[in-house]
């Protein structure tokens, strides 16, 4: 935002002659509107002179773009210096002249212009003896602390440092200026230390439960429990369909005879087999008995 900015002391507005260059110094102190200097500081400073009245037109402008004010808030111009061939065509010899101060856009002072016109007027009109030692003030510089002023006699020196005059009236507060874009963020600062753990709310409403998620990778195998108790035997199954017959295994060992089983009934009677070969004769027989 714009600092505003008074112009709270004038010190002193007087003739210049230097060669053939003319104008006048106009010193000031600028303070802010808690009446601080302004020091260090670089403004925009426009002057201007109206004849008769500031409705009518400048006869005389300059401007001091980026004029830095000194550690004391204070200013010394050199008003002609930029345009001496307008400012030398001035005929002060019919005032009332006026100088208005306009600085970075706002007119701090409008004042009637009192010892420049008749020391110009001398200058230009009415010095009929031309002896330098019998004019007033030539020339007023800032050097460090010390103001100097100049004349016929010699210079004269003030010292500026503790210089400050009395505070104002505060004036009255301006409009609200539009806000300024917003500056670069800063640096984060530390972290702070916890604060106390407040008071648990009311428990909420549960919410609406969440979509499924993705089913994760599987887990690792977990160790084998222990054997849980035998369950009751279940229902016997439906038979299974017959195998193959698997290939005939080896002989067993004859097994020890059975017992002798029933005679079975006598069988028919088959047919006469075949005559077989004789057989050898058979031994002779004892004798029978004698026959009766």
């Amino acid at each position: 935002m714009k600092k505003i900015i008074y112009l709270a002391l004038f010190i002193c507005i007087n003739n210049v002659t230097f060669s053939q260059n003319h104008g006048f110094s106009f010193n000031s102190i600028f303070r802010d509107n808690s009446g601080s200097p302004i020091t260090n500081t670089e403004v925009d400073i426009v002057i201007s002179i109206y004849q008769g009245n500031a409705a009518s037109s400048t006869v005389y402008e300059e401007d001091y773009i980026g004029y830095e004010t000194n550690f004391l808030g204070l200013i010394n111009l050199k008003i002609g210096e930029a345009d001496s061939i307008t400012f030398n065509s001035i005929d002060w010899s019919i005032p009332p002249y006026f100088l208005e101060v306009e600085v970075d856009g706002d007119v701090l002072n409008y004042s009637e212009i009192l010892a420049v016109p008749i020391a110009m007027y001398a200058v230009y009109g009415e010095d009929a003896d031309a002896d330098p030692t019998n004019e007033f003030n030539d020339s007023i510089w800032l050097d460090g602390n010390l103001l100097r002023v100049s004349d016929g006699g010699g210079t004269e020196s003030v010292d500026v440092s503790t210089l400050a005059g009395p505070a104002g009236p505060t004036g009255p507060t301006g409009a609200t200026g539009a806000a300024g874009a917003d500056g670069a963020v800063g640096n984060d600062g530390a972290t702070g230390a916890n604060g106390a753990a407040g008071a648990n709310g009311a428990v909420g409403a549960d919410g609406n439960d969440g979509a499924t998620g993705a089913t994760g990778a599987a887990g690792a195998n977990g160790a084998d429990g222990n054997d849980g108790a035998t369950g009751a035997t279940g229902a016997a199954g439906a038979n299974g369909a017959d195998g193959n017959d698997g290939a005939t295994g080896a002989t067993g060992p004859a097994g020890a005879n059975g017992a002798d089983g029933n005679n079975g009934a006598t069988g028919a009677t088959g047919p006469a087999g075949a005559n077989g070969a004789d057989g050898n004769d058979g031994a002779t027989g004892a004798t029978g008995a004698a026959g009766a």
